[in-house]
């Protein structure tokens, strides 16, 4: 019989074995695992959802046919699982009672590991990209929506309120015409900031809604203390003294559109609450621009009657 050690070492094999057509594996390789492995079924090391896969490289090898394999993990004589790639076929020269399958094999379970991370990496990285805007850094539309479930969930387990702003950049398609998207986009990054800066911090969500609107997600906050983040927001935005073109007393500011409302177990209520922040938006811009207006959602707790502001 050939030494398995020696097949081993030359092919830069981690593992080899003989496995006669019983099922017994009658050789291994080291071979100090000897009295640990031989006389015993090769399927003591397989998992079971992994038997078929591996009896299917073998009947490959028992054809004569070349190129059976396998890649799947293994229980190890330790009792731990690794993940090998696994080369069989079949050879006459190492048995005299009658043709056994050899089995060789590498341990690439670090590789494997390291190979699985980097595409989790690679999940995490694109679902930000997609869940990101590039300008703002904001969440976008796409991720406002999932934040937005999550919190709804969370309302209405818990049965707390939820507000919601909806904030647009007064006549900011004047300053843009005029000024151009690049210093279009330095208002928008700008004013994000100031939001941001703005809002309580640990559970706000803040979001860029698209073009010069931006949405807020308040959990536990109910109209009241909604209304006076709303106002400190205005002031804030106001207070960066961004000039208007062709206006040199005119300063770029928001309107601001509030809702709030205790979330129940029928989601359709969550347009509803975008609704009424932005109907409340509506009249904040018609009712001068530069204020916050309060609208109203009814739900089976409270209803909320709109304040202009």
């Amino acid at each position: 019989m050939h030494d398995l050690d020696d097949l081993v070492v030359r092919h830069g094999y981690h593992f080899a074995c003989l496995v006669d057509p019983l099922g017994k594996i009658v050789a291994v390789a080291p071979s100090r695992h000897t009295a640990q492995v031989v006389h015993r079924a090769w399927r003591e090391f397989a998992l079971t959802d992994e038997v078929w896969r591996i009896e299917q490289a073998l009947d490959v090898a028992r054809a004569g046919l070349r190129g059976g394999t396998y890649s799947g993990w293994i229980m190890t004589i330790g009792g731990s699982f690794r993940w090998v790639d696994v080369q069989v076929w079949l050879d006459r020269r190492w048995s005299t009672n009658g043709p056994v399958v050899v089995v060789v094999g590498k341990d690439v379970t670090d590789e494997r590991l390291r190979g699985i991370e980097r595409i989790e990496q690679l999940n995490r990285e694109l679902d930000l990209a997609a869940t990101t805007d590039l300008l703002t850094g904001l969440l976008n539309r796409r991720g406002l929506a999932r934040a937005e479930s999550t919190e709804w969930a969370a309302a209405a387990a818990s049965g707390d309120v939820l507000s919601m702003f909806v904030i647009d950049v007064d006549h900011f398609k004047i300053y843009n015409d005029l000024f151009g998207h690049a210093d279009g986009d330095q208002v928008l990054v700008a004013i994000a900031q100031a939001i941001r800066e703005t809002l309580p911090g640990g559970t706000s969500i803040l979001a860029r809604y698209g073009g010069e609107e931006f949405v807020v997600l308040l959990p536990a906050t109910g109209t009241d203390r909604a209304r006076a983040i709303a106002e400190e927001l205005v002031t804030t935005v106001r207070q960066l003294s961004i000039g208007h073109p062709g206006h040199a007393d005119v300063r770029v500011t928001v309107s601001v559109g509030v809702a709030t409302v205790f979330p129940g177990l029928d989601t359709s209520d969550r347009t509803r609450l975008f609704r009424a922040a932005d109907l409340a938006l509506y009249r904040a811009k018609r009712g001068g621009r530069d204020r916050v207006s309060v609208g109203s959602v009814t739900t089976s707790r409270e209803r909320y009657e709109p304040e202009e502001m």
